[in-house]
């Protein structure tokens, strides 16, 4: 499974990748901005977004709400 994580909160960001990572065995993109979430999730494939609501330079909700309006039908998890 290919996850895409959205957290800007750096210790939870780590925890939550090494968990899904090194227990789960999937692959995980970490990135801990809204500008680089939408821009990840446009270039390429993920079986899921976790999304954070808050995040610097907009927050999880408008770029949730940007995805699908341009079509974007992959699963998000808030």
């Amino acid at each position: 499974m290919n996850i895409l994580l959205a957290e800007d909160d750096v210790k939870l960001g780590e925890l939550v990748t090494y968990m899904l990572e090194k227990k789960a065995k999937y692959q995980v993109e970490w990135v801990q901005t809204a500008e680089d979430a939408y821009d990840y999730a446009t270039a390429s494939f993920y079986d899921v977004i976790i999304m954070d609501w808050m995040m610097p330079h907009g927050d999880g909700v408008e770029i949730c709400q940007r995805l699908r309006k341009e079509g974007y039908g992959g699963a998000i998890l808030m």
